[in-house]
This record gives structure tokens, sequence and C-alpha cells, in this order.
């Protein structure tokens, strides 16, 4: 949900976690009748402009013929200024609520010096103006028995999130976040959700068993699959309007054909999407060695689609090497506890394994069968549901789901803290304090609270907070201050996002996600973290990373271990950040002057692109590395750039908005 207030000159869009976007405005004349744009948003308004301005993020510009989009241009060099001959356009920016543009004219786009982008007209022109949140909770909640056959209900209605038949259901943006699940005695289920289940055709029959129920979680959603329990052995794929009824092999190898499918169908949907808009991304070279006829897929329903895409004649295998690592993983053990979160897996598409599909309940990594590349990035999100503390990924819990739509649904308190009850530990507040100052996603206000006592702590935790970063020690798990301690099962916990800065913390971090936080990073030993990593992972933090990504990247580049662990939602992130990610580039000296600059972007959702921030770029789907070479010329455009990027050099690790320019050692 998105709320829209105009405000003299200035349009602004609020949503429902708080996250806001404005677009100011010269000449507004606003029209009663909201006109509707080419693809779904939250809301829209219309009016006369003669110009719109916004704080500058990456500008997409799209041709727009009877609806469809086809890639223009995209801005990203400084001061770059464009003029668009008359026609229809869309223009989308990436803030903290994305910002969609259309209107049929002629314009010119500027990035101005000031670090603010406009769009300015000849003569007053009718835009309508959309904004999406970023930000899904269900909007419905089902009720169903504690059951296999009420679990293959629940995962029916998850076809009320699909926003698109098309293959736009690739992007986020088709879909929202599907019904949070419930248990009861009788099975309720709200009338919009009964009416979208089974619309696609698309049926899953599958065994009276919850161990086959679950690894079909994200594909039933993407598939808007009717979901059947029957006394069968087998999972089966019918779609009786094409004929197609595919059987997939019982466990364990059913996981993965149902990871492998969804894999298959959600990656050709996105290059269909994409070849159709002519976007100027990398893997389409690959994509159209399968001279597919994309005009006919794109304009095709899904079970036409499916069709095509499941063709065993199709040669896949020839278009796979070029499609980025799968963005995320859940281990999850079949349990009826466990059962409530699948709706959140499924609304990022996570591959849902079972805890026997790991190697080893020591070190899981985020490929069953497999390790990262040593030489590549920091690895794509990984948790764990289920028994055991295995070493690798987030260690989920089911709470930490209810507790992120509580927070959103709540709007807490957009504030920070710090507690310090150790004051020997001076140097950490010192690194805290200039880090909350320098970050954007830090919220503005930081309590600071040193040398707590137990009513302090009780007065800076209980409330709704953000971030809560615990300096001190522990008792268990208990929270050892000046005169006592403070157990988390002994009060609430309004600490959204928790930083247990303490040796031997994993136990709190589980109590507190349990009592009221989303997400916890912890330490698992008896070893303080490290100055150089809490630095770091407090910065990429504040720059907008998602908890899992930031530890994981402190891991991969400061060398920190895997007694560094995150509790709860690792997807979480701390504040609210104006991009969809963080950029991280590793950069290497190739001995001429130049350097290989490769990408480390990660974002929990399929569909995404990014590319390096020079002109004419060519886009890459997030996870892929977007090797290019560049000249000191290029670092410092890079640089240049409003949103900040980690550069990896030399084992270093150096933020673009700390240098200018940017000068590596040759």
């Amino acid at each position: 949900m998105v709320d829209i207030d105009v405000v003299d000159t200035a349009i602004r869009a609020t949503d429902a976690a708080g996250n806001e976007a404005t677009v100011d405005t010269s000449g507004w004349d606003r029209l009663d009748d909201e006109s509707a744009l080419s693809e779904p948003v939250d809301t829209r308004i219309s009016g006369r402009a003669n110009e719109l301005s916004f704080p500058w993020v990456h500008t997409w510009v799209w041709n727009l013929d009877d609806g469809r989009r086809t890639f223009c241009t995209k801005l990203t060099d400084e001061r770059t200024e464009r003029r668009l001959e008359p026609g229809a356009y869309q223009l989308t920016f990436d803030d903290a609520i994305q910002v969609v543009i259309e209107f049929d004219g002629d314009a010119t786009i500027e990035r101005r010096a000031d670090r603010r982008a406009t769009v300015s007209f000849p003569q007053p022109t009718v835009v309508t103006i959309g904004f999406r949140s970023l930000v899904d909770i269900p909007e419905h909640t089902v009720t169903v028995p504690r059951t296999p056959a009420g679990v293959g209900r629940a995962l029916s209605s998850f076809a009320v999130a699909r926003r698109d038949d098309g293959p736009g259901i690739a992007s986020p943006i088709g879909r929202g976040h599907p019904p949070r699940i419930r248990f009861g005695a009788e099975t309720e289920i709200p009338d919009a959700v009964r009416e979208s289940m089974g619309e696609t055709g698309v049926e899953l029959w599958v065994p009276d068993r919850l161990d086959a129920l679950v690894p079909l979680t994200s594909l039933a959603f993407y598939l808007g699959a009717s979901v059947t329990v029957a006394d069968r052995d087998d999972v089966a794929l019918r779609i009786p309007s094409v004929d197609i009824d595919r059987r997939f092999r019982p466990a364990p190898a059913l996981q993965h054909e149902a990871a492998d499918v969804l894999r298959r169908v959600v990656s050709l949907d996105t290059l269909v999407r994409l070849a159709a808009q002519q976007a100027n991304l990398a893997e389409l070279e690959a994509f159209e060695r399968l001279a597919l006829d994309v005009d006919r897929l794109y304009e095709s329903d899904l079970a036409e689609r499916l069709e095509t895409y499941l063709d065993p004649d199709l040669a896949y295998d020839r278009l796979e090497p070029a499609l980025p690592p799968w963005h995320y993983t859940m281990y999850v053990e079949p349990t009826y506890e466990h059962v409530p979160p699948l709706s959140s897996f499924a609304h990022r598409l996570a591959r849902v394994y079972l805890p026997s599909a790991a190697d080893g309940i020591d070190s899981v990594g985020p490929i069953p069968g497999e390790r990262p590349d040593p030489d590549g990035g920091s690895g794509q999100f990984t948790g764990w549901l289920g028994q055991g503390e295995p070493s690798g990924p987030f260690l989920s819990r089911p709470a930490a789901y209810e507790n992120r739509t509580a927070y959103v649904d709540e709007r807490g308190s957009d504030r920070s803290v710090l507690v310090v009850a150790d004051d020997r530990r001076s140097a950490v507040v010192e690194t805290a304090r200039d880090v909350y100052r320098d970050r954007s996603a830090y919220p503005a206000e930081v309590d600071v609270c040193e040398n707590a006592t137990v009513d302090d702590l009780r007065a800076a935790v209980e409330p709704r907070r953000e971030f809560v970063h615990y300096v001190g020690e522990l008792d268990g798990s208990a929270f050892v201050c000046a005169d006592g301690t403070v157990s988390p099962t002994d009060s609430k916990w309004g600490g959204r996002a928790v930083l247990l800065d303490v040796p031997d913390s994993l136990s709190a971090a589980t109590e507190l996600v349990d009592r009221g936080a989303v997400a916890a990073v912890a330490l698992r030993g008896d070893d303080e973290l490290e100055a150089d990593a809490r630095r770091l992972l407090l910065e990429l933090l504040g720059g907008g990373m998602a908890i899992d990504h930031a530890v994981r990247f402190v891991r991969r580049y400061l060398g920190a271990t895997d007694e560094l662990v995150v509790v709860g939602d690792g997807l979480c992130r701390v504040g609210h950040a104006t991009d969809l990610y963080v950029l991280a580039y590793r950069l290497t000296a190739r001995g001429d002057g130049t350097f290989s600059l490769a990408g480390d972007a990660q974002y929990p959702d399929a569909g995404v692109l990014w590319s390096p921030d020079f002109p004419e770029a060519t886009a890459t789907l997030v996870g892929n590395p977007g090797d290019v070479v560049v000249d000191a010329s290029d670092l410092r455009t890079l640089v240049a750039d409003s949103s900040p990027a980690v550069i990896v050099y030399d084992g270093e690790c150096y933020w673009t908005d700390d240098l200018e320019p940017f000068y590596p050692a040759a």
C-alpha cells in the first residue's frame, strides 16, 4: 500500500514501512482521472507538468508501443543530457519506492551536478506518475487444517499474489507476497484468494506427505498451480490445455527436479521479457541461440509458454552456463511449525530443499553438493530452517517472518540505539558512532546508552527500534548490566535488526528473534569481533546491504570466520536504503594501466538487472559478475556515482564515496 500527498509542488509517496519517494514538479496541474500505466503499480497520479525532478538514482528510459516496453537508454554518467524525440515513453527510477513515469511527447532528461535528475518538456505535457513499494507483506490470510491436504490448499492459495500471467511474472514487480498461513480446525479462504486458485490451468498432484509438498513451494507459486494431495507415490505436473503430464522422480530426487524446473521456467520467462523489450543484456547472446519465437512467447499465456519451455528437444543446456547461480536457497525441515514461513520463501522464489540435500550438518553451501567458487563473489543467499546450527547459512526462525510483518504493520520508531554495558570497550563506541553518521541507511536518530543499568537496557530496547547494537557481556543468553542481568525471555524486545557485539551470543540472538526481532547478528565462538571486520560490517549494513550478504561479504573479503552468524531472516535490511542492492566491485590490476572489474551485486529475487555505472555498459542479470576492463577515467566515473559502492582491491575494501578520485596502485 502506498499513499500519495501533494504538498505545494512536491508529490510525495509513502509506503507501509515508512519509505518515501518525492517527485518535485514545475507547472503542475493535477487531472481528476489517473491514466492507466503499462505495468502494475501500487498507486498513481496524473497531471500536466513543465518539469519533473527527483534525486539521482539509476534511471531507465523505455519506448512504449501499444503498452509494450522496449529499451531506449539508461542515464549513467555525470551531467548527462538526453533529448527524447516525440513518442511514448516510460521512465523508471529506483528510489526507496520505485517510481514509474509515463508520457507521450518529447522531453529532455538531464542529470545535474547537484545529483538530481530532471525531465523537462517544451510545453505542458500530461504525465502519469506511478509508485511501487518494494516492501511486500501478505494482503491475505488463509486458514487450513494441520494436514498435508491443508498445506496443499495453502500452496494453491499463493496464486492470488501473481500480478502478471505473461513473462512479466519473472520480474519482482510481477509478484506480490503470497498469503499468510494459519492452522485451524476449519478451512477459511478469503473470496479474493479463492477466485484466483486454479486459474492458470496448471495442476500439481502430490503424495500425501509434507516432505513432498515443501520442495514444491516456489514452483507452485510461480505456476499459480492448483495443488492436489492424493494417495500416490510421485509428483505430477499436469497442464491439460497443452497435454503436459510431467512426472517427477520420488524423493530425494524430487527436490532437485523441482528446483531445476523452477530455474528453467523463471530464467526463460526473464529472457523472453527482456528480449521482447530489446534490453541491452549480456545473457541475451546465449538466449538467442535457442531460436525461440520471442514475440509469440511474450504474448502467450503461461500454459503455452510452458509447452515450449518444457519441451525436451529445447536446447536449454546451451543457455544454462550463461545464467547466474540461483539467488536464494532455503533448507527447510518438513514440519508443520515450518509451514507458515513458506509464503515468505515463495515470495522470493527460493529453491526449497530438505536438510538431507546438504552435504553435511557442519557446513552448508548455497548449492547442494557444490561449494562457491573461491575466486568468485560472496555467494548467494542461503538459509537453514531446521535442527542444528550448520556453518555457512543464516539460521532462520519461524518467528522472524511474523515479526517482519508486525514491524511494517505497526510502523515503529525510526531510531537506532547503541547499548554499552562494558566501559572497557570505548573504541567500539567511537567506531560505531563514526559509521552511524556516515551511512545513510541508519536512522538519523541514534541513541547511545553507556554503562547501562537494567532499567537503562529495558528503556533502550523495549520500544520499537530499527537497529540495536549491543556491546557488553552475556551470562548465558542474559544481558549483563551494571546492576544485574536482563534475560530476553523476561522482556519485550523492540529491536528489528540487532548486532550482538559480544562473544558466544548465538543463543541470545535466537531468543531475541523468538521474542520480536527480525534478524540478529551474533558470534558463535569465544573471540571478539575484529575491529576492521566490525567497521566493514557496520558500513555495509549502513549502506543498505542485506544482513546475510553483509556477513558473507565480511567473511569472504576480511577473512572473518563462520563464527559470525545471522539468526532470523537474513534478507532483512537496516533502515530505509534507497538502492535495490549495494554494489561491490572486485578490481584486479592487469599491469598495463587498466583493470578488470567484476561485480558482486546480490539481490534476493530473480529477474533483476545491474550494470557498472559507465556509459554504454552492458547490463547483466544480478548474480553474474559482468566483467569489464576499465581505465583510471572509468574509475573516476564510478567514484562520481551518487550511490556508494564497495571496491575490493589487493585484499582491501574501499568505499567509492570515501575516495575522490580513486587511484589504485598499479
